[in-house]
C-alpha cells in the first residue's frame, strides 16, 4: 500500500509538472481500460482504437496509463525488457513523440536514485547509429556518418559535439549533445549544451548496440525498421526471450495512413509481430497476458472493421474510444482554414507554395498580445506526400 501511494503521488506530480492535471472524459475512459488490461492477465481486451481530432490528447490517453504501469513494474519487480513498442509511419512523427516522452521520463526519473529503477527509452530508425564509438567520427557535410551511412545527428563545431536530433533539454530547452572527445567505451549521458544548465539525460538509449544488449522500457520505431528487427536474431530481446518478457502494449500511430498496397504490407508486418509476441508469452516461465494493441487516428470510419483488417484481431475483442457528443472539450481561439491550389502553369513547387502561403498569412496577422511567449500555429496538409518529395 505504501509503495502504491508513493508511485501514485510521483505520477500525479509528474502529470502536474507536465501540465496534465486534468483528463478529458475520453482520456479518463482510455486510461481505465488500458491500465486494467496491463495489470489484469485475464483481460479479454486485445485491441483499442483511439479516434480523436488533432491536438485533443490521443497520446496522453495511452501514455498516461502506460507510464503509471511501468513505474509500478520498475519499482516493485525491477522487471527488465520492453514494456511498449510505439510504431510510427514517419520519422518526424517518431522524433516529435519521443521528445514529449523524454520530458515525462525526466520528471519521473528525478525521483529515482537507483539507476536500475529508472525508466529508459530508445529509438530505432535510420538516424540511430549502430555503436557509441561512432560519435568520435569526424563529421562529413556537417553530419554524423557511420560506415558511409548518414545519421541524423548534426555537428556543432564550436562545441565539437553532435546534436541530438529528437530531443531538447527538458529543463531549459537547449540542445542535447554528445561530445566527440568523450569515452564511449561506456555509456555517456546526453548533456545540455547550455553552460548555465547542468542537466544530463542518462535514460535514453541512442545507439542500436545498446538497444540490443539492454532493451529499453519504451521502444520507439518505424514500420520499416520493425520489419528488419523481426528478422534479426541479434534483436530478439526486444520481443521477448528467456531473459526478457515480451512487451505488454503495442501502439500504432496514424493508422488511417495504412491503406492500399502499403497498408497490406503493414498488416502483414503487424501479424508477424503479434505472432512473435504470442510465442514469447507461451514459452515464458512467467504468467504473462497477451499485449494490448492500440491504434491512434484523427480521422477514420468503420474503426473496428478497419483495425481488424489491419491487425487480424477479432472485431469482438476491439473497442473504440474518442470524444463523444456529451464530452466537454474546451474551445479557445480561432481557426482559419485556407485552401490553396497552385497554378499548374507556374514554375512553383507545391511545397514552396505551401510555405509562402503560411508566411504571407502569419506575417500579416496581428501578433498575439503575449508574443513571443504566445504565438500562432500553422498546420499544412498536402494531398500526397509525393507532391513534397516526402
Amino acid at each position: 500500500q505504501d509503495v502504491w501511494s508513493k508511485i501514485a503521488s510521483r505520477f500525479l506530480e509528474t502529470m502536474k509538472n507536465r501540465g496534465f492535471e486534468l483528463l478529458a472524459d475520453f482520456q479518463a475512459r482510455c486510461f481505465e481500460k488500458i491500465f486494467k488490461h496491463l495489470v489484469d492477465l485475464e483481460s479479454r481486451l486485445k485491441g483499442l482504437v483511439i479516434s480523436a481530432g488533432t491536438g485533443t490528447g490521443k497520446t496522453l490517453s495511452f501514455f498516461g496509463p502506460l507510464l503509471l504501469y511501468s513505474m509500478l513494474e520498475k519499482t516493485t519487480t525491477c522487471s527488465p525488457g520492453v514494456k511498449a513498442i510505439c510504431i510510427y509511419p514517419r520519422i518526424k512523427l517518431a522524433e516529435n513523440q519521443l521528445e514529449s516522452f523524454i520530458k515525462s521520463l525526466y520528471e519521473v526519473n528525478s525521483y529515482v536514485s537507483s539507476p536500475d529503477k529508472k525508466l529508459t527509452i530508445g529509438i530505432d530508425y535510420t538516424g540511430t547509429p549502430w555503436s557509441r564509438i561512432s560519435f568520435t567520427n569526424r563529421p562529413e557535410e556537417g553530419m554524423l556518418f557511420e560506415n558511409g551511412v548518414r545519421r541524423l545527428w548534426k555537428y556543432n563545431e564550436s562545441l565539437d559535439a553532435y546534436i541530438c536530433p529528437y530531443a531538447k533539454c527538458p529543463k531549459c530547452g537547449s540542445d542535447l549533445i554528445l561530445p566527440r572527445k568523450a569515452n564511449y567505451s561506456k555509456y555517456v549521458p546526453l548533456k545540455c549544451s547550455s553552460q548555465n544548465c547542468d542537466v544530463k539525460i542518462d535514460f535514453v538509449l541512442y545507439c542500436k548496440e545498446d538497444l540490443m544488449k539492454k532493451p529499453p522500457d519504451f521502444l520507439i520505431t518505424t514500420t520499416e525498421t520493425l520489419h528488419r528487427r523481426l528478422f534479426d536474431a541479434k534483436f530478439q530481446s526486444l520481443f521477448g526471450t528467456e531473459d526478457y518478457p515480451p512487451p505488454k502494449l503495442i501502439m500504432i500511430d496514424e493508422i488511417h495512413l495504412h491503406t492500399s498496397l502499403k497498408g497490406t504490407q503493414v498488416a502483414l508486418l503487424l501479424r508477424r509481430l503479434l505472432q512473435r509476441l504470442k510465442m514469447a508469452v507461451e514459452y515464458s516461465n512467467e504468467s504473462l497476458g497477451e499485449p494490448i494493441v492500440l491504434g491512434l487516428s484523427a480521422t477514420i470510419s468503420h474503426q473496428k472493421e478497419f483495425f481488424h483488417e489491419l491487425t487480424g484481431i477479432s472485431e469482438n475483442q476491439i473497442e473504440v474510444e474518442g470524444p463523444s457528443d456529451e464530452d466537454y472539450l474546451e474551445e479557445s481561439g480561432v481557426e482559419y482554414f485556407i485552401f490553396v491550389k497552385p497554378e499548374t502553369a507556374e514554375n512553383v513547387t507545391v511545397l514552396s507554395n505551401l510555405i509562402q502561403t503560411c508566411m504571407c498569412v502569419l506575417h500579416n496577422m496581428p501578433q498575439p498580445r503575449k508574443f513571443p511567449d504566445v504565438n500562432y500555429k500553422a498546420l499544412g496538409f498536402v494531398d500526397s506526400l509525393d507532391l513534397v518529395q516526402r
